[in-house]
C-alpha cells in the first residue's frame, strides 16, 4: 500500500449532489436538467459562446462573490435565465 505521509493512501466516492435543491434552498430559481434536449429555451445565451467569455464571466462572477456582493450575482443570474 502507497504511504503518503506516513498516512495509507484512500480515495473517497463522492456523488455531485442536486444542485437545483440546493439554488432552491437558498432562495433562488433551481433548474434540473436530466436530458440536454431539455435545456431548450430555458437559457438566455447567445448562438455561439467562445472560451474568453466563459472566462470574462467566470472571473467577473467570482469576484463579485468573493467581494460579498452575491445579490449582483444573484440578479445578473435572474436576468440571464428566462422565466418558463
Amino acid at each position: 500500500m502507497y504511504r503518503l505521509g506516513g498516512y495509507p493512501s484512500f480515495q473517497t466516492d463522492l456523488k455531485n449532489p442536486d444542485f437545483a435543491k440546493m439554488a432552491e434552498a437558498i432562495g433562488i430559481l433551481g433548474v434540473r436538467i436530466e436530458d440536454p434536449a431539455e435545456v431548450g429555451s430555458g437559457l438566455s445565451l447567445p448562438p455561439h459562446v467562445d472560451y474568453k467569455q466563459v472566462k470574462g464571466m467566470a472571473l467577473a462572477t467570482g469576484k463579485l462573490l468573493l467581494s460579498g456582493r452575491i445579490e449582483e450575482v444573484v440578479d445578473t443570474l435572474e436576468a440571464n435565465v428566462r422565466q418558463v
